[in-house]
């Protein structure tokens, strides 16, 4: 039957018509609630029907919605009136609406997200004594918090982890998920969140989480532990020294692969700080990583071996007993399946050659090389490529007779074709991680041709100019022009002495120290050095005048 004011025909006194109009009042704040929640569905969970948020057959019908939603006046006023409705059904779905809302775009996340709304979500995590209530204020809380540091602070500041630590304690199981989920997402922003986390007592009762049967709740848990754990040594060792990095090692040996694919990660998170670190994964826990690599599936065995990453880049000695436990091979063939990201199995070989010469060969043995040649030949992203660079210079360092297999593979001029000469940006860290691999291969590096390609692709001038890098080849290069006359006549005619001049240019003492090297009477003639300056021109016509 239709409901609303329009359809009462009795306007008299009495509960026959307060009532109904009040129940018409709530039932039409419900729907209008429920409605709202449908229209900032994600476009893959909307029904294609006229009820639903994307309910429309036309291409672009989610772009005009979400348009409309955020071109609305009005919208959140009505929307945070509703969530301190007296009625807890309509608090409910008004909380899940502006939860998906938060979710949808900034511009909405920026709308919703102001003290009074987190008042009132606070407020219910803290007094509701219904779930389903309880479940709507954390999920906008979550969704609030998740994309910005901002609203994290301001919600920590309105007591927002004093409520959700104390929801920690319920004895509804989905209830202590929700509450770990707005923790992670408060602590995975920045170190003082995540300090202030800590300091809210949270760590003692995710302890407690980890204890519990729902095997979500653990798995949460330990996102969580790894979320507050990444940021700074301090925060790592707060964890360690609460127990929870021990209860963490405890899961490498769970039937459940995603409970050990959580207690990986966040064991990567608390050990990459400091070389103390390694003590709280011991070796009979290496070792269950490593039974781990071999049962695992892809994903779980790219966390795996970042953790392997993280003990091995601190430790020779831990480097080298991954090569024993036979880690090596189980990375090389997760490089070469491609079913996940190489960059972990990629640093950890390098990680591990760093200790282990041993390791260096057997990877080349099995194949590496060709399997980082077609990763850089494929264009991958930069990221990759510059790890995959310092793979390649672990391993030259590591043994020579694997430099060599480097300089014939091709893949040092992929290298540079894929980072610096494809003009693709390159942020700072991935810049100095790519020095580092590049100067540790060129310093094994002994073919001519390999050097002298380098040296006239690479840029002398501009963003991409990279000194340290350049002072590396010019080195290499003095090393093998010095023990073969030929090199030295190919590389005088070719013009590459002139190339190598452009350094001169550059204010890099390293830069400048290795061309004097280069320059060096012992390798080519005062007089011939002098000819290929870029000034020797003008000061040949100052002379003359």
């Amino acid at each position: 039957m239709p409901v609303g004011f329009a359809n009462l025909t009795n306007w008299g006194a009495g509960k026959d018509v307060v009532l109904p109009a009040f129940a018409a009042f709530q039932r039409a704040r419900v729907e209008f609630a429920q409605e709202v929640a449908k229209l900032a569905l994600p476009a893959g969970e909307a029904l294609v029907s006229k009820n639903a948020a994307s309910g429309t057959y036309e291409t672009d019908g989610a772009e005009k919605v979400l348009s409309t939603l955020e071109a609305s006046f009005n919208l959140m006023p009505e929307m945070r009136s509703l969530l301190t409705d007296v009625a807890p059904t309509v608090r409910e779905n008004a909380m899940l609406a502006v939860g998906r809302l938060c979710g949808l775009s900034d511009k909405l996340h920026g709308q919703v997200a102001d003290p009074t709304l987190l008042d009132a979500t606070i407020s219910t995590i803290t007094s509701s004594s219904q779930p389903s209530l309880v479940h709507a204020a954390m999920f906008l809380l979550h969704t609030a918090v998740r994309s910005s540091a901002e609203v994290a602070h301001l919600a920590v500041e309105h007591n927002a982890l004093v409520a959700v630590c104390e929801r920690l304690e319920d004895t509804d199981s989905q209830t202590k998920q929700a509450a770990v989920w707005c923790l992670c997402s408060i602590a995975s922003h920045e170190a003082p969140l995540a300090s202030a986390v800590v300091e809210a007592g949270a760590v003692p009762l995710l302890i407690l989480c980890l204890k519990e049967h729902s095997l979500p709740l653990r798995r949460l848990t330990l996102s969580c532990l790894g979320s507050i754990a990444k940021h700074e040594q301090v925060l790592a060792e707060v964890l360690h020294k609460e127990g929870a990095l021990s209860a963490a090692v405890e899961f490498l040996s769970s039937p459940d692969m995603l409970l050990r694919r959580h207690a990986c990660r966040a064991l990567a998170c608390a050990t990459q700080h400091h070389t103390g670190a390694n003590e709280w994964v011991p070796a009979p826990a290496r070792k269950l990583l490593v039974e781990t690599m071999q049962v695992a599936d892809p994903e779980t065995l790219a966390f795996a071996a970042t953790l392997a990453q993280q003990l091995a880049k601190h430790s020779n000695s831990v480097a080298s007993s991954f090569h024993d436990l036979g880690a090596v091979p189980l990375l090389v063939a997760h490089m070469r399946q491609g079913h996940a990201s190489p960059t972990s199995a990629a640093a950890a070989i390098g990680h591990i050659c760093d200790g282990s010469s041993a390791a260096a060969v057997a990877a080349l043995q099995l194949g590496v090389l060709e399997t980082i040649h077609a990763l850089l030949a494929s264009h991958a992203p930069v990221p990759v490529c510059v790890v995959l660079c310092q793979c390649l210079g672990a391993m030259s360092n590591a043994d020579e007779t694997v430099a060599k297999a480097i300089d014939q593979s091709g893949c040092l001029q992929l290298v540079l074709e894929a980072t610096l000469l494809s003009k693709r940006k390159i942020g700072p860290a991935a810049r100095q991680v790519l020095r580092a691999g590049l100067g540790r291969a060129l310093g094994k590096c002994a073919s001519y041709p390999v050097l002298v390609f380098l040296l006239e692709r690479l840029p002398f001038t501009g963003p991409h100019c990279e000194p340290p890098i350049l002072a590396a080849l010019l080195k290499a290069l003095a090393r093998v022009l010095s023990t073969k006359g030929t090199y030295r006549l190919d590389f005088m005619q070719r013009g590459a002495l002139s190339v190598a001049q452009q350094a001169s240019k550059i204010k890099s003492p390293e830069l400048l120290d290795a061309l004097k090297t280069l320059n060096s009477p012992s390798i080519f003639p005062k007089q011939m050095v002098d000819a290929t300056a870029p000034d020797y021109e003008s000061k040949l016509l100052d002379k003359i005048v």
